[in-house]
């Protein structure tokens, strides 16, 4: 009999036995979320990829790392991250937020797949801010030597 496993977890997941999400889900403040870097161009709304870096607001939303919140007073720009979007985000999608997205802050991944990957890798500020945030993330490179 054949036995095939499905990985669930998002592709930049190298361990899927390793993996520790924050315990709440948390809303995405939309209004912090810069439309000329994420807007979905056939849609026109806004989206955050599986594996954005994000930082928790006051009010407790989230939304991508270096983020500013310019509705607080005054206007409020997290200096840590707390993880990493377990799932794509989408503006307006009601039901997919219903009790928030998940956040991943304990992983081992592949830090070349992530989508805040720059030239195959984060930011050193980035890993910085996660660590200061208490996430625990592992980072290897991904490679497929497979021949074609």
């Amino acid at each position: 009999m054949r036995t095939e496993y499905n990985n669930a977890l998002p592709n930049f997941v190298a361990d899927p036995g390793y993996v520790g999400r924050y315990p709440d889900g948390a809303q995405v403040d939309w209004d912090a979320v810069d439309p000329d870097d994420f807007t979905d161009a056939n849609t026109g709304k806004r989206r955050l990829p599986a594996g954005t870096v994000v930082s928790r607001f006051a009010t407790g939303k989230i939304a991508p790392y270096g983020s500013t919140d310019a509705a607080a007073s005054p206007d409020e720009t997290p200096t840590t991250a707390i993880g990493l979007l377990a799932s794509e985000a989408n503006e307006d999608a009601l039901a997919e937020a219903a009790s928030g997205y998940g956040i991943i802050v304990e992983a081992m991944v592949w830090e070349n797949l992530l989508p805040d990957a720059v030239a195959g890798s984060l930011a050193g500020g980035t890993k910085t801010a996660l660590t200061n945030g208490g996430a625990r993330i592992r980072y290897r490179t991904y490679s497929d030597d497979r021949a074609s």
